[in-house]
C-alpha cells in the first residue's frame, strides 16, 4: 500500500467539494490533516488516484498527488488524524 498526499483547489466561486470527497473516500483509509488536504493509503497507482479525482472535477480545478515517505511534522491536529499518521508514517 501507498500513502498519498492530495491537494485540490476548486476555483468556480460556490463549487461543492461532496462529490471530490466522498471519491477521495472511497480510495482506501484516509485521514484529513487540514483542508483541501486528505492523506490516502491505498493500493491505486499515483496516476490512477489523480484519474479517478480528475474525472469529476472542472478542467480549471488544480490537484496534485504525490506519495508520502516516512516521517511527518504537526502542529495543532486532531487526535485522530495524529493516531493515523504515527500509524501509517
Amino acid at each position: 500500500m501507498t500513502i498519498f498526499n492530495i491537494s485540490y483547489d476548486l476555483t468556480a466561486p460556490g463549487r461543492d467539494y461532496e462529490d471530490l470527497i466522498d471519491k477521495i473516500k472511497e480510495l482506501g483509509n484516509w485521514a484529513h490533516p487540514v483542508q483541501s488536504t486528505w492523506l490516502v493509503d491505498t493500493n491505486m497507482s499515483l496516476t490512477d488516484v489523480r484519474s479517478s479525482l480528475v474525472a469529476i472535477m472542472d478542467s480549471n480545478d488544480k490537484l496534485i498527488v504525490t506519495t508520502c515517505s516516512k516521517g511527518a511534522a504537526w502542529q495543532k491536529l486532531h487526535p485522530d488524524v495524529v493516531a493515523w499518521i504515527k500509524e501509517k508514517l
